[in-house]
């Protein structure tokens, strides 16, 4: 196919596992760039995140952050959203009742984490706690763009996933089981594929020009709408099985780098 652009997600795919990029994909992205082909990430980090991990020289034409909750078209946001107040206080309770971590991702770039019977500053089991979390004793509802749900047993993760999608009947939110052990929760119908929607069609460019790689659950509505979808090597196997190719290496083995000269040579 005849590319006009490349969509990244990033973590398990453009990052390494040490949440790095490798600076020869960093080189290959800005010389296809010069080639004339956009780049686009689609993430579920924060726009905050993004600009914090990616390295200065990483140059991108858009993103869509938060699985679409916020969406740019180079520096121009085109699109922005939130997750009801009350949905937010509603999970939460529910998240502590059942017994799972959360954190809470403001769209001022700050991150919150309520203090539980099991959640604390000094817990030591936690996977996904970052070390910038403030902690409160009482929840923060209130412009929030995404809630991470999380957990080492990833069999309660899996429960959890399920209960929460019962709760889409009466609360506006999305849930997409990103790894495993990871849910990213998000307001009402965001998703990558909707966030990707509205930049392309804001710079006039068509899913079927445009070639998606990922790795996470979040990623598989994204591969059914674009030209050509590949999946990571380290990528789970159900969502290899919805990509129309898989890389030949991981993402610690610089598998983005090599599966795009692959086709760009």
């Amino acid at each position: 196919m005849d590319s006009q652009g490349i969509i990244l997600d990033l973590d398990g795919t453009t990052l390494t596992s040490k949440k790095t990029v490798h600076p020869l994909l960093v080189q290959y992205i800005q010389t296809l760039r010069k080639r004339g082909l956009l780049v686009f990430i689609a993430t579920g980090r924060t726009i905050f995140e993004v600009q914090r991990i990616l390295p200065k020289e990483f140059v991108v034409d858009g993103i869509v952050a938060s699985n679409g909750m916020n969406v740019f078209a180079g520096k121009k946001q085109i699109y922005k959203s939130e997750i009801p107040a009350n949905t937010v206080q509603h999970l939460i309770e529910e998240s502590i009742e059942f017994g799972i971590y959360h954190e809470i991702y403001h769209k001022d770039g700050t991150l919150t984490a309520q203090i539980t019977p099991f959640q604390t500053e000094t817990s030591t089991s936690i996977s996904h706690r970052h070390e910038n979390v403030k902690w409160t004793t009482a929840l923060h509802a209130n412009h929030v763009e995404k809630i991470l749900f999380f957990d080492e047993n990833t069999s309660l993760v899996a429960e959890w996933f399920e209960t929460i999608k019962q709760l889409q009947k009466d609360y506006a939110f999305s849930a997409a089981l990103s790894s495993s052990d990871l849910i990213d929760v998000n307001g009402a119908n965001a998703t990558k594929a909707i966030g990707v929607t509205t930049l392309l069609s804001e710079l006039q460019i068509r899913f079927e020009d445009v070639i998606a790689f990922g790795d996470g659950g979040n990623d598989i509505p994204l591969f059914e709408k674009v030209g050509k979808s590949i999946a990571m090597k380290n990528a789970r196997q159900e969502v290899q099985l919805q990509a129309d190719e898989v890389t030949t290496y991981t993402n610690d083995q610089n598998g983005l780098y090599h599966q795009l000269q692959q086709i760009f040579h």
